[in-house]
Order: structure tokens, then sequence, then C-alpha cells
């Protein structure tokens, strides 16, 4: 079966359960859950029930596509992703976005949040010319698409102290915020560089 039958045979399972056709597309990650309380829930599918989608193994990572409304907004979310990390190929990890543009979700609004692998966990960040190169080779790679007007965040370990440098880089569209955004001043000063 080609990947575009996978995703078909995906998408028709879930539009067989769902009673919403979804506009927006969510990927809920570490610290995000809290977003489900505000969520006007249709339903929500777990990974392992949908043909074809990997099932989440980060700890915290719930597993489960949900569809509803956020200020009258019908959404599709991933609670839980996964990752290359995990051992999951390019195609598996990316294969559920695949699927929320078969129900409906427009690429237009696209945004990726890239961190490099050796950053996770570590509270280590790429140097600014580092993260340029990275986001740069992504947009090229974009560009080649359909998706050349795509957001692309640098996620790894994001301070005060090198929020300026990091977007001040030409490619480098923003920043996905983590552990910082628990300390009130440290967020405030990331959002003012």
């Amino acid at each position: 079966m080609t990947l575009f039958e996978k995703i078909q045979v995906s998408a028709a399972y879930i539009q067989e359960r769902i009673s919403i056709t979804p506009q927006i597309g969510m990927v809920l990650g570490s610290g995000l859950g809290g977003l489900m309380s505000v969520v006007k829930v249709d339903k929500e599918i777990p990974y392992s029930d949908i043909p074809f989608f990997p099932v989440a193994t980060v700890k915290g990572h719930e597993g489960c596509l949900v569809t509803g409304t956020l200020h009258d907004k019908p959404i599709v979310m991933m609670a839980g992703r996964f990752h290359y990390y995990e051992g999951y190929s390019m195609e598996q990890v990316t294969f559920p976005i695949r699927v929320m543009k078969a129900l409906g979700v427009a690429m237009r609004d696209v945004v990726v949040a890239y961190e490099p692998v050796w950053a996770i966990g570590t509270g280590r960040t790429a140097a600014p010319a580092e993260a340029q190169a990275v986001h740069a080779a992504l947009r090229s790679r974009l560009a080649k698409g359909d998706a050349a007007d795509v957001s692309i965040l640098y996620g790894g370990s994001v301070k005060a102290a090198n929020a300026a440098a990091l977007f001040a880089m030409p490619d480098v569209d923003g920043a996905l915020v983590g552990g910082a955004s628990l300390d009130a001043g440290e967020f405030l000063a990331i959002a003012r560089a």
C-alpha cells in the first residue's frame, strides 16, 4: 500500500467517527495538555485504533487524536506526538500531519518547531549560526513543496539571554518556549526580544 493510500485509509477511519470537518490542526507537546481544558471535545480516538498511526511512547504524551472546537473553530489535535529519536521514520513522524491535511486542515497556517536532537533535555542551545543553517535548510526543503510560507520556530532551550541573537537570524521566525515559560519574568523577556 502506498503512503497516499495509507493516509486515505486513516482519514476515512477518522471521518467515520467524527461529526466536524476540522479547519485547524494542532500538535500538543510537553506542557500543552492543559489546552484540552478549553476545547469543546467532539471525539477522542486513541492512536492505537487508527490504521497506520504510530503509538506515542514518551511519558506524558497521551496518545489520542481529539476533534472538537476551540473558540468556535473546528479543530483536530494530537494529544501526544512521535519523535524521530524514538526510532520512528520521518514518514511515520509526519504521517499524522498528512492525515490532518486529508481531513481538511489548511496547510497554509502550519508552524514547524525545530529542536536539535542533541539539545533535548540538556538545557543546551544551538549557536545562532547553527540554528540559522538548519532553519535555512528546512525552509529550502519546504519551499519545494506547497509549504513555502510555513513559520519555523526554534525550540531548543530558548532563554532571555539567547533569544535576541536567535531571533536576529533571518530564517528563525520565533521560538517554541519550554521550561522558560514557567518563569513569568523570563518568558516576558523572551517575548520582548
